[in-house]
Protein backbone atom coordinates (compact mmCIF):
# COMPACT_ATOMS: atom_id res chain seq x y z
CA UNK A 1 0.00 0.00 0.00
CA UNK A 2 1.57 3.05 -1.39
CA UNK A 3 2.43 5.97 1.21
CA UNK A 4 0.40 9.21 1.61
CA UNK A 5 3.24 11.16 0.18
CA UNK A 6 3.37 8.74 -2.37
CA UNK A 7 0.27 9.17 -2.83
CA UNK A 8 0.29 12.89 -3.12
CA UNK A 9 3.28 12.68 -5.81
CA UNK A 10 1.76 10.11 -7.97
CA UNK A 11 -1.61 11.62 -8.05
CA UNK A 12 0.10 15.70 -8.93
CA UNK A 13 1.81 13.94 -11.88
CA UNK A 14 -1.00 11.88 -13.22
CA UNK A 15 -2.20 15.20 -12.51
CA UNK A 16 0.04 16.93 -15.18
CA UNK A 17 0.59 19.66 -12.01
CA UNK A 18 4.09 20.85 -10.26
CA UNK A 19 4.76 21.17 -6.93
CA UNK A 20 4.55 25.26 -7.71
CA UNK A 21 0.90 24.83 -9.76
CA UNK A 22 -0.39 22.32 -6.67
CA UNK A 23 0.59 24.55 -3.67
CA UNK A 24 -0.68 27.79 -5.48
CA UNK A 25 -4.53 25.42 -6.32
CA UNK A 26 -3.99 25.09 -2.18
CA UNK A 27 -3.00 28.22 -1.08
CA UNK A 28 0.30 27.41 0.25
CA UNK A 29 3.86 27.22 -0.06
CA UNK A 30 5.79 24.83 -2.54
CA UNK A 31 7.68 23.64 0.52
CA UNK A 32 4.75 22.81 2.51
CA UNK A 33 3.81 20.00 -0.99
CA UNK A 34 7.29 18.97 -1.24
CA UNK A 35 7.25 18.23 2.82
CA UNK A 36 3.94 16.53 2.41
CA UNK A 37 5.86 14.42 -0.37
CA UNK A 38 8.74 13.48 1.29
CA UNK A 39 6.62 12.55 4.38
CA UNK A 40 8.57 14.65 6.47
CA UNK A 41 5.21 16.71 7.33
CA UNK A 42 1.57 14.84 6.84
CA UNK A 43 -1.18 17.00 6.09
CA UNK A 44 -4.67 17.00 8.17
CA UNK A 45 -8.02 15.82 7.44
CA UNK A 46 -9.10 18.74 6.22
CA UNK A 47 -6.33 19.06 3.49
CA UNK A 48 -6.43 15.92 2.62
CA UNK A 49 -9.72 16.60 1.88
CA UNK A 50 -8.91 19.72 -0.45
CA UNK A 51 -6.31 17.40 -1.83
CA UNK A 52 -8.34 15.13 -2.97
CA UNK A 53 -10.30 17.52 -4.34
CA UNK A 54 -7.66 18.91 -6.33
CA UNK A 55 -6.36 15.82 -7.79
CA UNK A 56 -9.08 14.07 -8.46
CA UNK A 57 -7.60 11.06 -6.21
CA UNK A 58 -9.34 9.59 -3.43
CA UNK A 59 -6.34 8.49 -0.72
CA UNK A 60 -6.02 4.68 0.65
CA UNK A 61 -8.13 4.97 3.63
CA UNK A 62 -6.45 2.74 6.05
CA UNK A 63 -3.18 4.38 5.45
CA UNK A 64 -4.70 8.05 5.69
CA UNK A 65 -5.96 6.85 9.28
CA UNK A 66 -2.72 5.56 10.63
CA UNK A 67 -0.75 9.23 9.47
CA UNK A 68 -3.50 10.79 11.01
CA UNK A 69 -3.63 9.17 14.30
CA UNK A 70 -0.01 8.76 14.75
CA UNK A 71 2.04 11.67 15.40
CA UNK A 72 4.91 12.19 13.17
CA UNK A 73 8.19 12.52 14.67
CA UNK A 74 10.40 15.51 14.74
CA UNK A 75 12.39 16.08 11.05
CA UNK A 76 16.42 16.20 10.89
CA UNK A 77 17.46 19.82 10.61
CA UNK A 78 21.04 18.67 9.83
CA UNK A 79 22.38 18.99 6.29
CA UNK A 80 19.81 17.01 4.71
CA UNK A 81 17.57 18.99 2.26
CA UNK A 82 13.96 18.61 1.44
CA UNK A 83 13.32 16.04 -1.88
CA UNK A 84 12.63 17.67 -4.98
CA UNK A 85 11.40 16.92 -8.00
CA UNK A 86 13.19 17.42 -10.96
CA UNK A 87 11.01 19.10 -13.68
CA UNK A 88 11.47 20.93 -16.74
CA UNK A 89 11.44 24.43 -15.44
CA UNK A 90 14.68 25.87 -13.70
CA UNK A 91 13.04 27.80 -10.66
CA UNK A 92 12.13 24.17 -9.47
CA UNK A 93 15.16 22.54 -10.00
CA UNK A 94 16.86 25.37 -8.71
CA UNK A 95 14.99 25.85 -5.31
CA UNK A 96 15.26 23.74 -2.36
CA UNK A 97 13.51 24.39 0.61
CA UNK A 98 14.76 23.95 4.07
CA UNK A 99 13.37 21.34 6.02
CA UNK A 100 10.99 22.10 8.20
CA UNK A 101 11.67 23.03 11.78
CA UNK A 102 8.23 22.89 12.98
CA UNK A 103 6.41 20.28 15.57
CA UNK A 104 4.55 17.90 14.30
CA UNK A 105 0.83 18.46 15.02
CA UNK A 106 -1.02 16.29 17.39
CA UNK A 107 -4.17 17.33 16.76
CA UNK A 108 -5.37 13.68 16.54
CA UNK A 109 -4.46 12.68 20.00
CA UNK A 110 -5.61 15.94 21.78
CA UNK A 111 -9.08 14.99 20.24
CA UNK A 112 -8.96 11.88 21.32
CA UNK A 113 -7.82 12.99 24.97
CA UNK A 114 -10.42 15.80 24.98
CA UNK A 115 -13.08 13.84 23.99
CA UNK A 116 -12.21 10.55 26.55
CA UNK A 117 -12.22 13.71 29.52
CA UNK A 118 -15.73 14.38 28.23
CA UNK A 119 -16.95 10.62 28.06
CA UNK A 120 -15.74 10.55 31.82
CA UNK A 121 -17.36 13.84 32.72
CA UNK A 122 -20.77 13.20 30.85
CA UNK A 123 -20.57 9.26 33.04
CA UNK A 124 -20.11 11.58 36.24
CA UNK A 125 -22.79 13.83 36.17
CA UNK A 126 -25.11 10.69 34.80
CA UNK A 127 -24.04 9.07 38.01
CA UNK A 128 -24.56 12.12 39.93
CA UNK A 129 -27.98 12.69 38.65
CA UNK A 130 -29.48 8.91 38.37
CA UNK A 131 -27.91 8.27 42.01
CA UNK A 132 -28.58 11.69 44.05
CA UNK A 133 -31.10 14.21 42.05
CA UNK A 134 -33.33 11.27 40.23
CA UNK A 135 -34.51 9.98 43.42
CA UNK A 136 -35.33 13.09 45.06
CA UNK A 137 -37.18 14.93 42.56
CA UNK A 138 -40.53 15.13 43.10
CA UNK A 139 -43.42 12.47 41.75
CA UNK A 140 -45.38 13.36 39.46
CA UNK A 141 -48.93 13.53 41.38
CA UNK A 142 -52.22 12.97 39.33
CA UNK A 143 -55.99 14.02 40.78
CA UNK A 144 -58.86 12.80 39.33
CA UNK A 145 -62.02 14.01 39.28
CA UNK A 146 -62.93 13.52 42.59
CA UNK A 147 -59.99 15.52 43.77
CA UNK A 148 -58.05 12.62 45.06
CA UNK A 149 -54.41 12.21 44.42
CA UNK A 150 -52.22 9.47 43.19
CA UNK A 151 -48.27 8.92 42.04
CA UNK A 152 -47.70 5.52 39.55
CA UNK A 153 -45.00 5.01 42.81
CA UNK A 154 -47.83 3.82 44.76
CA UNK A 155 -48.64 1.12 42.17
CA UNK A 156 -45.40 -0.26 41.50
CA UNK A 157 -44.57 -1.62 44.83
CA UNK A 158 -46.64 -5.10 46.22
CA UNK A 159 -48.50 -5.16 49.06
CA UNK A 160 -46.35 -7.20 52.23
CA UNK A 161 -47.86 -11.11 51.88
CA UNK A 162 -49.29 -11.07 55.45
CA UNK A 163 -49.20 -14.80 57.46
CA UNK A 164 -52.88 -16.39 57.69
CA UNK A 165 -54.58 -14.03 55.24
CA UNK A 166 -55.30 -14.33 51.47
CA UNK A 167 -52.62 -13.25 48.85
CA UNK A 168 -52.67 -12.22 45.10
CA UNK A 169 -49.87 -11.82 42.92
CA UNK A 170 -50.79 -9.68 40.53
CA UNK A 171 -48.60 -10.48 36.72
CA UNK A 172 -49.16 -7.58 34.41
CA UNK A 173 -49.14 -8.12 30.39
CA UNK A 174 -49.25 -6.54 27.61
CA UNK A 175 -49.70 -7.25 23.36
CA UNK A 176 -49.58 -4.97 20.49
CA UNK A 177 -52.91 -5.26 17.73
CA UNK A 178 -52.95 -3.85 14.32
CA UNK A 179 -56.01 -2.75 13.54
CA UNK A 180 -57.35 -1.51 10.45
CA UNK A 181 -57.05 2.06 11.42
CA UNK A 182 -55.31 1.91 14.90
CA UNK A 183 -52.87 -0.04 16.16
CA UNK A 184 -54.61 -1.31 19.98
CA UNK A 185 -53.13 -2.21 23.28
CA UNK A 186 -54.48 -5.50 24.84
CA UNK A 187 -53.76 -5.61 28.54
CA UNK A 188 -54.52 -8.08 31.36
CA UNK A 189 -53.58 -8.53 34.72
CA UNK A 190 -53.13 -12.14 36.01
CA UNK A 191 -53.68 -12.60 39.60
CA UNK A 192 -53.14 -15.79 41.87
CA UNK A 193 -53.95 -16.75 45.43
CA UNK A 194 -50.52 -17.70 47.11
CA UNK A 195 -51.45 -18.73 50.56
CA UNK A 196 -54.04 -21.46 50.20
CA UNK A 197 -57.28 -18.92 51.37
CA UNK A 198 -60.21 -17.79 49.67
CA UNK A 199 -61.48 -14.67 49.18
CA UNK A 200 -64.37 -12.63 46.66
CA UNK A 201 -63.35 -9.55 44.78
CA UNK A 202 -65.46 -6.37 45.97
CA UNK A 203 -64.29 -4.47 43.27
CA UNK A 204 -61.45 -3.32 41.07
CA UNK A 205 -60.35 0.46 39.99
CA UNK A 206 -58.53 1.04 36.99
CA UNK A 207 -55.59 4.23 36.57
CA UNK A 208 -54.91 5.14 33.27
CA UNK A 209 -51.49 7.48 33.44
CA UNK A 210 -51.16 9.90 30.94
CA UNK A 211 -48.54 12.53 30.60
CA UNK A 212 -50.50 15.00 33.14
CA UNK A 213 -53.99 13.13 32.95
CA UNK A 214 -55.27 10.29 35.06
CA UNK A 215 -58.97 8.34 34.02
CA UNK A 216 -59.86 6.48 37.14
CA UNK A 217 -62.25 3.99 36.67
CA UNK A 218 -64.27 2.11 39.27
CA UNK A 219 -65.52 -1.08 38.55
CA UNK A 220 -68.01 -2.90 41.44
CA UNK A 221 -69.24 -6.63 41.70
CA UNK A 222 -72.37 -5.87 39.82
CA UNK A 223 -70.32 -4.62 36.92
CA UNK A 224 -68.07 -7.56 36.52
CA UNK A 225 -70.89 -9.87 36.77
CA UNK A 226 -72.18 -8.20 34.24
CA UNK A 227 -69.07 -9.76 32.20
CA UNK A 228 -69.73 -12.84 33.33
CA UNK A 229 -66.97 -13.10 35.36
CA UNK A 230 -67.28 -14.74 38.57
CA UNK A 231 -66.37 -12.74 41.85
CA UNK A 232 -65.11 -15.58 43.84
CA UNK A 233 -61.25 -17.02 44.05
CA UNK A 234 -60.75 -20.32 45.12
CA UNK A 235 -57.35 -21.01 47.22
CA UNK A 236 -54.42 -21.48 45.29
CA UNK A 237 -56.73 -20.32 42.40
CA UNK A 238 -56.52 -17.71 39.23
CA UNK A 239 -58.34 -14.80 38.24
CA UNK A 240 -58.20 -12.31 35.71
CA UNK A 241 -58.93 -8.53 34.46
CA UNK A 242 -58.05 -6.49 31.62
CA UNK A 243 -59.11 -4.36 28.57
CA UNK A 244 -57.78 -2.37 26.01
CA UNK A 245 -57.90 1.09 23.61
CA UNK A 246 -56.26 2.11 20.95
CA UNK A 247 -52.13 3.09 21.18
CA UNK A 248 -51.86 6.52 22.49
CA UNK A 249 -49.28 8.86 24.88
CA UNK A 250 -50.03 7.26 28.11
CA UNK A 251 -47.35 6.36 30.78
CA UNK A 252 -48.98 2.94 31.89
CA UNK A 253 -52.28 1.62 33.68
CA UNK A 254 -52.31 0.89 37.64
CA UNK A 255 -55.12 -1.09 39.27
CA UNK A 256 -56.15 -1.84 42.87
CA UNK A 257 -58.12 -4.77 43.69
CA UNK A 258 -60.11 -5.01 46.84
CA UNK A 259 -61.21 -8.16 48.58
CA UNK A 260 -62.85 -10.12 51.56
CA UNK A 261 -60.77 -13.09 52.44
CA UNK A 262 -62.45 -15.91 53.95
CA UNK A 263 -60.98 -14.81 57.06
CA UNK A 264 -63.14 -11.71 57.15
CA UNK A 265 -60.15 -10.04 56.35
CA UNK A 266 -60.73 -6.29 53.95
CA UNK A 267 -57.16 -6.62 51.56
CA UNK A 268 -56.17 -4.60 48.84
CA UNK A 269 -53.63 -5.34 45.99
CA UNK A 270 -51.69 -3.35 43.26
CA UNK A 271 -49.72 -3.26 39.87
CA UNK A 272 -48.44 -1.61 37.29
CA UNK A 273 -48.23 -1.85 33.65
CA UNK A 274 -45.94 0.39 31.85
CA UNK A 275 -46.67 1.38 28.56
CA UNK A 276 -44.93 3.41 25.31
CA UNK A 277 -46.12 4.91 22.37
CA UNK A 278 -45.37 2.53 19.02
Amino acid sequence: MASIGEQIREARKTKGLTQDALAEALNVSRSTVANWESERRIPDGKMLLQLSKALDYSFEAERMMEHLEEPQQEPDTGDEQVEMEASGTSQEASDHPAPSTSAPSRLPRKRVLVAVSALAAAALLFALWFFLILPNLPKTVYTDTDGSRYTIAQFQTAVENEEGKAYLRLEPTVTLTEGENYNYWMYGFNMYEENGIALSVNRVEEFVFGEKKLVHRTYGAADIEAYGTSLEIEPHGEWWFGGGFPVQKIRGVGIRVSCTDAQGASLTFVSYLPLAEK
